[in-house]
């Protein structure tokens, strides 16, 4: 899916949100019930709302998390995808339980299974389990007002829906399941090429380091550093720093420096 497509997605979902807050505000404030026990909703709503639009409308394709040990690399529109899903799914849920005769429950449950669908957040199997979820959540609303076979009404009704999606959507869902197994296979030579070279660390001189790009290297691996601070560090200039680590990437063969640091985790622990 394109990455324009998703964003507009989240966009019109965002403002939706924010748009609907704004209007129970005014209807809050017009009935004089802002004390009411719902109307602390509006704020989450309009959270969700803000949460979807940044996300739709940010630059940045991905987030790294640097923590003294650990490292983490956040997909903004793979997070962008899954926040739509979930805010979908839990308002649907939390409209169900608050009337299970509402117009708009059956299409918002249509619609989060073909997101769930169309994001490849769910499989077809998962499809299924959606949908006997959302059954349930209808069988205990309405249970509460006297109907006990709703929840089996809705499971006929909306796998004869889904079936027809699935129907439509089967091109694609064939399309991602060779794509995924394509990138399981890769994912498995991946994983065995790791624990090939698990363990396994270079020796600075042998690899001909100078003392000086020894120097930065160990104070990239010891206090993993930005330019900026291992210039500060060592006394020299960033541009210094830059000049060595690119010598170092070219004599290791690293990519980046966490990679770097890897291959060096071993040579200067204390």
């Amino acid at each position: 899916m394109k990455k324009q497509t998703q964003n507009f997605v989240g966009i019109i979902f965002g403002s939706i949100g924010i748009l609907s807050a704004v209007m129970n505000l005014i209807s809050d404030l017009s009935n004089n019930s802002i004390g009411a026990s719902y109307a602390w909703w509006n704020y989450p709503t309009a959270a969700m709302g803000l949460l979807l639009i940044l996300l739709s409308t940010t630059n940045r394709e991905k987030i790294k998390i640097r923590m003294p040990r650990k490292r983490w690399t956040i997909d903004m529109m793979r997070l962008n995808t899954l926040t739509q899903f979930i805010v979908l799914l839990v308002i649907t849920t939390l409209s169900t339980l608050g009337s299970h005769t509402s117009q708009w429950i059956i299409p918002m449950m249509m619609l989060t299974g073909l997101m769930g669908l169309k994001y490849r957040i769910i499989t077809q199997k998962g499809l299924i389990f959606l949908v006997i979820f959302f059954a349930a959540v209808i069988q205990y609303s309405a249970s509460a007002d006297g109907y006990h076979m709703r929840g089996i009404f809705v499971i006929l009704f909306s796998s004869f829906f889904f079936g027809i999606a699935i129907i439509l959507y089967s091109d694609e869902i064939k399309r991602y399941l060779l794509l995924a197994k394509q990138y399981h296979e890769q994912l498995i030579k991946m994983e065995t090429r790791l624990k090939e070279v698990s363990g396994k660390t270079l020796d600075p001189e042998e690899i001909g380091l100078t003392p000086r790009e020894i120097e930065v290297l160990r104070e990239l691996c010891t206090s993993y550093g930005s330019n900026q601070e291992i210039a500060a560090s060592l006394g020299i200039t960033v541009h210094t720093v830059k000049t060595h680590i690119r010598k170092i990437f070219d004599k290791a063969g690293a990519d980046d420096r966490h990679q770097l640091i890897d291959l060096f985790k071993h040579s200067f622990s204390s």
